[in-house]
């Protein structure tokens, strides 16, 4: 994997971590409503089952709030090995593009550099994330 792929994984860990959290929402919304009884049909006794009915929804819950747990520590490892690099305008380059998601003109803006000289730091930054990370 090149030092530009493991950084694009931010934004597809972003994306499954959202995802996540609003499957989460839904399972906790589940888990703490009161659910209706249905008056139109007859009723049957039947044997209780052996456990709550919500208690699956929220096992799942928690389940699921362990595994986005473990992804934001994905996230925030790769964001530790940009802060890793200790050159400030990489940092800021790599930072801009890979997790606020910038277009370079934007970087340049902000940075009061010329865009072609951004490119530059971000070739140089991905050469500094490979070289990080093979050591």
């Amino acid at each position: 994997m090149t030092s530009k792929e493991y950084l694009q994984q931010i934004r597809t860990l972003d994306t499954i971590i959202d995802q996540k959290r609003q499957e989460l929402n839904n399972l906790q919304e589940i888990a703490t409503s009161a659910r209706s009884l249905d008056y139109s049909s007859d009723r049957v006794q039947t044997s209780p089952k052996g456990e709550a009915p919500y208690a699956r929804t929220a096992e799942k819950a928690a389940d699921l709030d362990v595994e986005i747990r473990a992804l934001e520590d994905e996230r925030l490892a790769i964001i530790d090995s940009i802060h890793a690099i200790g050159d400030e305008r990489y940092i800021s380059v790599l930072y801009k593009r890979y997790v606020e998601g910038k277009r370079f003109d934007l970087i340049a803006e902000e940075v009061g550099y010329v865009e072609t000289y951004v490119w530059q730091l971000h070739t140089e930054a991905l050469a500094e994330i490979k070289q990080h990370r093979q050591t």
